[in-house]
């Protein structure tokens, strides 16, 4: 199953410089170990930096040895050029933390929240469901102003 890969401790410098228009980044000789494996339709997230601190957030969506394939400006950053010896960085992102809740919804079968407001998650420790909120915790809240 495609999902997110994470490590620990992946970071590296470019090897070469690239353009604001390059899909695809070398890193420093033997760094592409630093990074996770990534299977097909896996990814991570990463980020550029470079020595005036510009930085740009990348989707690294294949590996081969030191060298990423990338979807440039994501989470709202901008494609730069960067010169060699910049940063490239493995980040948890804000963008890392919705992928990883996203795959647990549809690893573990969390119900979707659409139309749901209002509503607390139950299970029977089998399936799940969303429901009213009790009665007993409505009126804990109305009485006392909340908990």
């Amino acid at each position: 199953m495609a999902q997110i890969q994470l490590t620990n401790f992946g970071d590296s410098q470019l090897a070469s410089g690239i353009t604001a228009g390059s899909t695809s980044i070398s890193v420093t000789t033997g760094h592409g170990t630093r990074f996770p494996t990534l299977a097909a339709g896996d990814w991570f997230y990463a980020v550029l930096v470079d020595t005036s601190g510009n930085r740009e957030i990348v989707k690294a969506t294949a590996k081969a040895s030191d060298t990423f394939t990338v979807d440039r400006a994501q989470e709202g950053t901008t494609a730069l050029a960067f010169a060699v010896g910049s940063v490239f960085s493995l980040r948890l992102t804000l963008q890392s933390f919705q992928d990883y809740m996203a795959s647990l919804s549809s690893t573990y079968g969390v119900p979707s929240q659409t139309g749901n407001a209002g509503k607390v998650l139950f299970t029977n420790g089998t399936s799940t469901t969303w429901q009213a909120v009790p009665l007993p915790a409505v009126l804990i809240h109305q009485q006392f102003g909340g908990l």
